[in-house]
Formats: C-alpha cells, structure tokens, sequence
C-alpha cells in the first residue's frame, strides 16, 4: 500500500508538470498548421513516388523495410501521447522554412499531433507501397484532405508565397499609377508577416498587421544613405544590418515616449498648452488616409 500510495504521488506530480509544461507552449494558427502539413505531405510524398518509379534494389529486405515503418509508426503515436516529437521535429523544421514559417524552441502542440498523425499514415502508404501497391492509389485519399489536385498536380505543385503573389501582382498591374500604392502595402506585409504562404494570412492575421502599419513613421522607409543602418550596428562596407520596419516603430515609439516625458514634467504650461505642443512635436505616423488606401489594396 504504501508503495502504491508513493507511486500514486509520483504519478500527480508528473501529470501536473506536463500540463504546466504544455499550457506555456504556444501554438499555431489552423492555416499555418495546414501550410505545414501540406509542405510536409509534398515532400515525403514527392519521396516515396520516385522511389516506387525508379524500382527498389534489394526485394530481399522488403520484409524488413516494411517492419522498420510499422515499428516508427508505433513510436510516433506513443511520443505524440506525451507531446514528445523529437522523432519529427527535423522534418518540421526543413518543412517551416520551406513555407516562412520560424517555429519556437518546442513544437507547438496542435501542430506537432497533426504532423505526427499524418506522418503515420504516411508511414503506412510507404509500407502499403512496398508491399506492390500504387503510391499513387494509396496516396489519393491523404491529398483529398488537403487539395483539390490530383497526386502528380500536389506533388509537383508548391506553395504561393506572399513574395510571389507581390510579384505577380506588379506584372499584372493595369496602370503605372498603381505601382506605387501596390509596393506601400508590399513592403511593410513582408517585413511584418515574413515570406508566408498567403493561405496563412487570415483576417485576424491582417487586422494585426493594420495595427503594426499604423505605428509605422510616416516617412518609413526612406532613411537611406549614412542613415540606413540601425543606430547600434556599424557604418562600414561589411555592416550587413539594415534597418527593419519594426526597428522605425521602435525609434520612433522611443522618441515620443522621451518628448511625452519632457512635455508632462513643463509645470509652467497648462493641459491645452502641452496637450498642442505634443501633437507638435511627436513622429507623424502613417495617416488614416493612408491607412485606408492599404486596406483597399489588400482587399
């Protein structure tokens, strides 16, 4: 009894550290989610068809072969019990950067079941493949939950970045008056949502990148010359840094913060006097005019 009552504590304390552990881990959207099971289905996919293609070797160690991704498929679903995805974490990582994505130090939750989930069934339809039948035929159904295309189409296919979706819309801008309001929106999308797949970029997402834009200074982006370099890096040849939309944010929010300091501590001026003389003296930042004129363009 005594024994059972030490292990019954044991086994509390263990499940409240991995619920602590698991409530501070953060998480994907469903679309990044989605974006990176897609990547990842491409890719093991892509693998295993030009394996079947190309014939195998050795038909002697098929048996064996067959049992090794039974066996990893058993070991993803008892890692994947305990949040453990050190079995895939690699792939996850090539895949993330395949599709802009930068993931934290531990794998998100919701990301790391449904790509172990899917990466046993790919186990499965590699094994069913080895065993004679068509990768193709056995891959149909995985693609079905996640594209419209047929297997070759998926496979073959990759993912519209928002880079390429910006440079497709320059080539197909109908006047040169347009150029100008599509690099506005551009620029700042890129430096705020990274090169992401445009599946990836929900409404939520983009409300979150009208608010980063309206902390943008108004005349962002046209520091150049001695200026281009973030204030703490060096001003040489070999400097490499140059200064991001997020470091103009910061200056200029570092700015207002010192003017809004030295305005409240002038006992001598009344509210009217400091409240006009603040509007005066704060970084301009982008107009609602402007702010306006981004969203018409996104949408």
């Amino acid at each position: 009894m005594v024994r059972a009552a030490h292990l019954l504590v044991v086994l509390n304390s263990e499940e409240k550290r991995l619920m602590a552990t698991n409530a501070t881990r953060p998480t994907l959207t469903p679309e990044e989610v989605q974006a990176h099971l897609k990547e990842l289905l491409r890719a093991e996919l892509n693998r295993i068809i030009q394996e079947q293609d190309l014939g195998h070797a050795g038909i002697e160690d098929l048996d064996d072969r067959i049992a090794k991704l039974e066996a990893k498929a058993d070991l993803l679903r008892r890692d994947a019990r305990q949040n453990d995805f050190g079995e895939i974490e690699g792939v996850l990582r090539v895949v993330a950067a395949r599709v802009g994505v930068s993931l934290p130090d531990d794998i998100p939750v919701n990301l790391g079941r449904s790509a172990a989930n899917l990466m046993r069934e790919l186990r499965g339809v590699e094994a069913d493949v080895l065993d004679g039948c068509d990768a193709r035929s056995e891959a149909a159904p995985l693609v079905a939950r996640h594209s419209e295309l047929s297997v070759d189409e998926f496979v073959q296919s990759e993912p519209v970045l928002l880079s390429a979706a910006w440079g497709k819309t320059f080539e197909l801008y109908p006047t040169k008056s347009m150029k100008g309001n599509i690099d506005a929106i551009g620029k700042p999308a890129i430096a705020f949502f990274g090169d992401v797949p445009i599946s990836t970029l929900t409404k939520d997402r983009q409300k979150d990148f009208f608010l980063f834009a309206s902390r943008l200074p108004r005349n962002h982006g046209k520091t150049h010359g001695k200026n281009r370099f973030h204030p703490d890096q060096p001003k040489s040849r070999d400097a490499k840094y140059e200064r991001t939309k997020a470091d103009e944010i910061a200056e200029a929010d570092e700015k207002d913060e010192a003017v809004t300091e030295e305005i409240r501590g002038m006992e001598n001026l009344s509210n009217a006097e400091k409240r006009a003389l603040l509007a005066d003296r704060l970084t301009p930042r982008l107009t609602l005019q402007t702010l306006k004129l981004l969203i018409s363009t996104q949408n």
